[in-house]
């Protein structure tokens, strides 16, 4: 019978450092404002030509690629929709 018994107080311990590392590893670290941003906006110029316009948001839209390419390798969660940018 000796070896039935146990140390409750060390199974406590030892559920509780299960606990907190199963925890942890589902938890992501908060995304900073750089990856939340929402996109600038591309406004055009009295007398621009359309294809200018165009150029300028193409070139911001690739930034804006490569900016959520980076936060996804870093492990935070890019939003959904936040390629728009509020009125």
């Amino acid at each position: 019978m000796a070896g039935c018994q146990g140390n409750p107080a060390a199974d406590i311990n030892r559920a509780a450092i299960e606990r907190a590392l199963a925890e942890t590893a589902s938890a992501k670290p908060t995304a900073p404002a750089y990856c939340t941003d929402p996109m600038p906006k591309v406004v055009p110029k009295l007398g621009e030509p359309v294809y200018i316009t165009q150029l300028r948001w193409l070139a911001v839209r690739e930034q804006e690629n490569k900016r959520d390419a980076w936060c996804n390798a870093q492990g935070f969660a890019v939003p959904a929709g936040k390629g728009v940018a509020a009125e």
